[in-house]
């Protein structure tokens, strides 16, 4: 029975009195129920208008940045969705929207959301150019890498004397453009601004490296290839300046989309926050007419005291009941408390009104529950992407140190396994020839399946791109293996060439994204890079072995054979004189024989001697010294002593030098001094360590030797100053020689010098 029939019934004996009881309260009740009915058929669409709106616009930010990480056209799919729905949403909103301040606030959230959008168009542009230009900057790179190992290289004659310095020129500047390669690529994973100044570094020393090169002897052909390779390295930087000022223009345009997606939230917030003062007015002013409306009746049935209990107790109990009970739901509802449901029991309008009611709390809570999900699958993503940023990054460090080759590559396959949350992977590199693939490096493989799974590594060497596999059983690309169920390989590469291929298998199922296969490209690129540079570093130290080995054969030539030569001369020219019995001449000619052969000794001496490997970090520069001294001068009768601070603790390269200063020293002192004594102090004075070598032979005029261009005193200069230190000599023909090496305790070594 509805409100009006109720009244009617209850009021039917008083016609007169109550008839305009009946009516007003008729009239209030309609104006309760619009009040609320606008409640429901308009505060509640317009917050979820709003609410829809959020979503969109966090959608279509979430799409944005998605695709500055990895480029992929479905986002821009998503982007164009993402703004026609909002297009819809706001005419949604404009249509419902009644208030001045209301309208407003739109306006305001369509300026900035055309701000939005052109800043991501912006964005979009700038990630599509760089990666343009990342590609030419690979090409140029991948170019002088090439031209590098197939012309300067072939062009260089291996006779000629400074072949040795070309190729060392040739090999650091491809380690240069490569190491410029890493960091460009680090910069635009991180942005951190040292990676630009080591840009600049490799720069500078790859134009350092170029002009060494065109100190030596150059044919025409190299000529012509040493400007070739200048004009695509200034093209490469060019790329690579672009990319940088691309990286750090995009960050501030991400910094600006940002700021526009705050302040969209900032005034969705405040049309919220009308809407929900809406509808407390609202609430408020239901309780008015309903407080209103009790005391009329109240008043107007006065009249009918008999008759108006009847009707009081009808009225209150379908209609004041209701209402109260409604007003006093709405209340609990305005301070927040969304999950509460109002329960009214009947058919009629109020049942209705509590129906309605109910449906629009419902409404809400579900598009609360969306933006809560949406905003934690935003935050996993985050984290996600910093977790395989970080990855990435470490992947790049350890590729970037001096590391021998195996423990580079455990320590990237280790991380690359964390990062995809496995624990089973391989390594595999191709030989020298590019034919034969090798396993290098695995972690937890069962021994028993090791040969099985070169085949699935020489497919991605063969088709050279990655293989993902979700279900190895069903896959007919490559050989089952019971023990795996997924697979993700891909192909390690470097200067245009594939090395090698990077493995990762799992034991369950694990559904792997593009993302995550991009991400593991990049990694391998970087280990690729790492394998390269090792084997660069590996052929440079293979032309300073053949270097030491020209000059142990001309130190042989030039001293032990022309000795032993002299003693064939001596013993043939005795022979003789023996036979025409000039006995005093003969006698001469052994005694000059004997000297000869004991100058061939020491020449031997030091020759086997620099042929046995120093290892500075077992013995240390003092066991070092001692262990020269008593092999080569204690076996030749020349009296030795060594003066040393037993706990001095320097660097290893310092050591090194120190005891090549030392080394040539003493070599001078046995070829030309003829000394009968050494000592040898290494001591600490203050913040300054000395190192000092002192003789009783001939002694000489520095200042001649000087300006004859000893190579020796020249080299001893040389390492003094590597290790910010000064090289001094006293000496006097007659009076023996004394030769000084001072430098700072406290000094830094920059870099390994080769």
């Amino acid at each position: 029975m509805t409100i009006t029939k109720k009244l009617w019934f209850s009021f039917g004996l008083l016609i007169s009195v109550l008839l305009v009881s009946m009516l007003i309260s008729s009239w209030q009740i309609q104006q309760i129920y619009q009040k609320v009915l606008r409640v429901v058929e308009v505060e509640n669409p317009l917050e979820e208008a709003i609410l829809e709106i959020k979503i969109n616009v966090g959608e279509s930010s979430g799409a944005v940045l998605h695709y500055v990480w990895d480029s992929e056209a479905r986002k821009i799919e998503k982007i164009h969705d993402a703004k026609a729905d909002f297009e819809k949403f706001t005419a949604k909103f404009d249509k419902l929207a009644e208030t001045d301040e209301e309208k407003r606030l739109g306006q305001e959230v369509v300026q900035l959301y055309e701000e939005f959008k052109r800043l991501g168009d912006e964005i979009i542009m700038l990630v599509d150019k760089r990666h343009a230009t990342l590609l030419l900057f690979r090409e140029d790179v991948s170019e002088i890498d090439e031209l590098i190992d197939e012309e300067f290289q072939a062009a260089i004659d291996r006779n000629a004397p400074d072949a040795i310095k070309k190729l060392e020129a040739a090999l650091d500047m491809e380690i240069n453009i490569d190491e410029a390669f890493v960091a460009i690529e680090a910069y635009i994973a991180q942005r951190d601004s040292a990676l630009v100044q080591e840009i600049l570094n490799e720069k500078a020393s790859f134009n350092k490296r170029v002009s060494m090169y065109r100190e030596t002897s150059l044919s025409a052909d190299e000529e012509r290839w040493l400007n070739q390779i200048s004009n695509e390295f200034e093209e490469a930087m060019k790329s690579s300046d672009e990319l940088v000022a691309d990286t750090d223009k995009l960050h501030e345009f991400l910094g600006q989309f940002e700021a526009t997606l705050d302040k969209i939230d900032i005034i969705l917030d405040d049309i919220q926050f009308l809407i929900h003062t809406e509808t407390i007015k609202a609430v408020e002013e239901t309780k008015a007419a309903t407080t209103t409306t009790a005391i009329l009746l109240i008043v107007l049935g006065g009249g009918g005291i008999s008759i108006g209990l009847i009707s009081a107790w009808t009225i209150t109990r379908g209609v004041i009941k209701p209402v109260t009970h409604l007003v006093r739901e709405t209340e609990i509802i305005g301070r927040g408390m969304l999950n509460h449901r109002v329960i009214i029991q009947t058919n009629d309008e109020f049942g209705k009104l509590a129906a309605a009611f109910n449906q629009m709390l419902e409404n809400i809570e579900q598009a609360e529950d969306k933006i809560r999900k949406l905003n934690d699958e935003l935050e996993q993503r985050v984290v996600d992407r910093t977790r395989k940023l970080s990855a990435l990054y470490e992947v790049t460090t350890i590729a970037s140190e001096s590391l021998d080759l195996r423990t580079t590559l455990e320590r990237s396959l280790e991380r690359v396994l964390e990062t995809m949350r496995g624990n089973v992977g391989a390594i595999h590199l191709l030989d020298k020839t590019q034919k034969i693939l090798h396993l290098t490096t695995q972690r937890n493989l069962p021994s028993d399946i090791v040969p099985q799974i070169d085949p699935i590594a020489s497919w991605v060497i063969k088709h050279g791109e990655p293989l993902l596999v979700s279900d190895m059983a069903t896959d007919s690309r490559i050989i089952h293996l019971n023990n795996f169920h997924t697979y993700v390989g891909v192909p390690m590469r470097a200067r245009g060439r594939t090395l090698g291929v990077l493995s990762v298998f799992g034991e369950t199922k694990q559904q792997l994204n593009m993302e995550e296969v991009t991400l593991l490209t990049s990694i391998a690129d970087q280990v690729g890079v790492a394998v390269e540079n090792a084997r660069l570093r590996q052929r440079a130290e293979q032309a300073a072995v053949m270097e030491e080995r020209e000059r142990l054969a001309r130190e042989l030539h030039d001293s032990v054979t022309q000795s032993l030569y002299s003693l064939t001369l001596f013993a043939e020219a005795g022979t003789e004189l023996i036979k025409t019995r000039d006995l005093d001449s003969a006698r001469h000619n052994f005694v000059r024989m004997g000297e000869t052969a004991q100058h061939a000794l020491k020449e031997m001496r030091l020759l086997v001697y620099e042929l046995r490997p120093l290892d500075l970090q077992q013995e240390g520069l003092v066991g070092a010294l001692h262990r020269r001294l008593s092999a080569v001068e204690g076996r030749v009768n020349v009296k030795t002593q060594l003066v040393a601070e037993e706990f001095i603790e320097l660097p290893t390269f310092v050591e090194k030098q120190l005891y090549r200063i030392a080394q040539e020293a003493l070599n001078n002192i046995l070829k030309h001094a003829t000394a009968s004594s050494v000592t040898v102090y290494l001591r600490v004075k203050e913040e300054q360590v000395e190192l000092e070598l002192v003789d009783d032979g001939s002694g000489f005029d520095p200042d001649v030797a000087g300006d004859t261009g000893g190579i020796g005193l020249i080299s001893m200069r040389e390492r003094a100053e590597k290790v910010g230190g000064s090289l001094t000599i006293h000496s006097t023909p007659g009076e023996g020689t004394r030769v000084t090496v001072s430098m700072s305790k406290n000094f830094e070594v920059k870099q390994e010098i080769f």
